[in-house]
């Protein structure tokens, strides 16, 4: 009893999170979503960001970091960080063609660039497998519920499922087919 309780707990979560995550997989084809964080260090003229980009289908992670040898250069820069470093951009999407070195297959995709100046790492993960992945767990909640709501009952007739209560041939009069009795049934 417990088990089954567990079970559907964790069947209506999987099913939350499955609709959550199906709405963001359309929403990423008609709005970009970019959140992240800055961060800059002015005594080493290092900076960087680190942010998620919800775009055509997939997730991207996004990691980039920069050293700047021109101090003026580095300023101007960072003075377009917010102080606390958090940002969200939310815009149309973006349909590019993929720099060279990047892997892409199946929505999974890889870029690995790294210059003396510049680090640039970006992994992208399509929402499709997380969305069959989620919907596991209600797909096997909905079919048990189907087995009990379509399991013989010992009155109904196996062929055709008519009510036999009350019958004493051993025939069903629907379709014909002959049936255990009550007795031999409940045995």
């Amino acid at each position: 009893m417990i088990r089954r309780r567990l079970f559907t707990i964790a069947s209506a979560l999987s099913l939350v999170l499955c609709l959550g995550m199906a709405a963001c997989w359309v929403r990423s084809y008609w709005v970009r979503d970019n959140p992240g964080k800055f961060w800059s260090n002015p005594m080493t003229q290092t900076g960087g960001f680190l942010g998620l980009e919800s775009n055509r289908g997939g997730l991207t992670i996004q990691r980039l970091s920069f050293t700047m040898s021109d101090r003026s250069a580095f300023a101007a820069l960072t003075s377009r960080i917010p102080p606390h470093g958090l940002y969200w951009q939310r815009g149309p999407v973006r349909i590019e063609r993929m720099s060279p070195g990047f892997w892409h297959s199946m929505g999974f995709g890889y870029l690995n660039s790294v210059s003396p100046n510049q680090a640039v790492r970006f992994w992208t993960v399509p929402y499709w497998p997380a969305v069959l992945i989620l919907a596991i767990l209600p797909g096997l909640w909905l079919r048990r519920a189907i087995r009990a709501r379509l399991a013989l009952q010992p009155y109904e007739c196996p062929a055709c499922r008519y009510n036999l209560t009350g019958n004493t041939s051993g025939v069903c009069p629907e379709c014909g087919t002959p049936v255990q009795q009550r007795s031999e049934a409940t045995a």
